[in-house]
């Protein structure tokens, strides 16, 4: 189990890093892991990116 949570952490820090939001960056390993292929769930945080639409409130990955 740990390797497997170690990995998820690497793959989400990766997609920050590189592609998604902090918010989607944390779905997509998730949806990964319960093997959830729903891209509405995806494209449904991608709004909460920097705090809701960029306004700078708490953060979408809360």
């Amino acid at each position: 189990m740990m390797n497997e949570t170690e990995d998820l952490v690497k793959k989400s820090k990766i997609l920050l890093f590189k592609t998604l939001n902090c918010c989607e960056s944390q779905i997509v390993p998730l949806q990964s892991l319960y093997d959830v292929a729903d891209t509405n769930l995806r494209m449904s945080v991608t709004g909460l990116a920097g705090g809701i639409n960029n306004n700078g409130s708490t953060c979408g990955v809360i």
